[in-house]
């Protein structure tokens, strides 16, 4: 039978109750509205009750990707065709109002017969075909061709028979293997949850950006996978879009912060001088170089910061994580980190007073971030303000006078090391 459009119930004289084999909706009161339904010509078709619609439903977008199992209508279940068949054969039975199609292929995936053909060797005398041919088979007759108008758009296909969607939906029953989809909420919310989580806590203990943007990618991908796998290779389908698009929301507003943590950080140093006032800034340059990979830059730098945010002070507080090869070849984990205080003096002053205190500041995050011997060497001085290129002047001897003052594991100074094997 044909289930109409709902809209035209109010014009049907036929009820639910009228026709044999419809279902009862448990602890709903079942009423006696009219339906919008076009029988079967033959009244013993009707009076057998083994009948059952044959709509096809598509999604909002127009792509048929379910079937539906029944349709309610006052109280009452209208059973599909599939659905019916099922019912009358004895197979695994969906309580589900609707099912995911699990397709077995693109178009021809099921046997086809032409009828004309079948027809013509049932009136011929000497008949061709096997007289077994559909023996324990169930048949479904329809049309599949284009101007016919009886086609719909498939995950499989653009142009797809709609006899051929109906016996996907009849083999699914038949066999019990249709696409469960897994409805908890839990589960998405727990992945969601995880995802931002372990982001948030990957940036907060100063994971280096490259082995961040490296595994959430990895993640992104896995989850990815898994929904591929449990679509196409098992019968249980877990959307993990939501998680995915919350974690990817997340990680790029994550990003995008720390990316402008940096840039606004340097051009409090370097790009918003002001030209109209001269002065001098107190600054401490402090060069780490860690031994057999010993240091971690990122969790140096973070916990740095942190413990200067605590104290409430004006700084700038920064790495250079990026070294020329060289510089990298000579001196391996090397870390720059420098203080600048936010007061501009009117005269230069050689020794900042917070020096010591930051310098053992910095031993005491090395003793807890680094996983071995961390060599450490510094200089301090005042930096011009107002005056950028004698700030780069005085920022180049800072630097080199830090580098210069690092010591190895036997207490001598690496560059003058470097300079007696040259």
């Amino acid at each position: 039978m044909l289930r109409l459009n709902p809209q035209n119930d109010g014009l049907s004289k036929v009820t639910a109750a009228m026709i044999p084999g419809m279902g009862r909706i448990p602890g709903e009161q079942q009423q006696g509205k009219g339906l919008a339904v076009i029988l079967p010509h033959f009244p013993a078709i009707v009076a057998s009750g083994r009948i059952g619609t044959n709509n096809i439903y598509p999604d909002s977008d127009g792509i048929v990707r379910q079937y539906a199992i029944y349709r309610p209508h006052a109280g009452w279940r209208i059973p599909s065709l599939p659905a019916r068949t099922a019912a009358v054969l004895g197979w695994p039975k969906s309580d589900e109002q609707d099912v995911l199609l699990n397709w077995r292929g693109q178009l021809g995936a099921f046997q086809t017969v032409r009828f004309s053909t079948v027809y013509e060797d049932f009136l011929s005398r000497k008949r061709q075909r096997p007289q077994n041919e559909f023996e324990g088979k169930v048949v479904i007759i329809g049309s599949s061709a284009p101007s016919l108008f009886d086609t719909k758009p498939t995950p499989m296909e653009r142009i797809h028979p709609c006899v051929e969607v109906l016996a996907t939906a009849v083999d699914n029953l038949k066999n019990g293997d249709w696409i469960t989809s897994l409805s908890s909420p839990s589960i998405y919310i727990a992945v969601s949850l995880s995802l931002i989580w372990l982001t948030a806590l990957a940036f907060l203990t100063g994971t280096k950006r490259s082995l961040i943007d490296g595994v959430f990618a990895g993640a992104q991908v896995g989850l990815v996978a898994v929904s591929y796998a449990s679509l196409n290779l098992s019968t249980y389908f877990i959307d993990l879009t939501a998680p995915i698009t919350a974690g990817f929301v997340y990680f790029t507003l994550a990003r995008v912060y720390a990316y402008a943590e940096v840039v606004l950080a340097e051009r409090r140093v370097w790009l918003t001088l002001e030209t109209d006032t001269t002065g001098w800034q107190h600054t401490l340059v402090v060069a780490l170089l860690g031994h057999d990979g010993a240091l971690s830059e990122s969790k140096v730098l973070t916990g740095l910061k942190r413990r200067l945010n605590a104290r409430k002070e004006g700084f700038t507080i920064e790495a250079f994580p990026h070294k020329p090869a060289g510089i990298g070849r000579a001196y391996g984990d090397l870390l720059l980190v420098y203080y600048v205080d936010s007061d501009v003096t009117e005269k230069p002053v050689s020794k900042l007073r917070a020096a010591d205190p930051l310098v053992a500041m910095i031993r005491e995050e090395i003793s807890h971030a680094s996983s071995g011997c961390v060599s450490l060497g510094f200089s301090q001085g005042a930096m011009p303000y107002g005056n950028e290129q004698a700030r780069v002047d005085v920022w180049r001897r800072l630097v080199h006078h830090a580098i210069h003052s690092i010591q190895d594991k036997k207490g001598k100074r690496v560059f003058d090391e470097m300079e007696r094997v040259k």
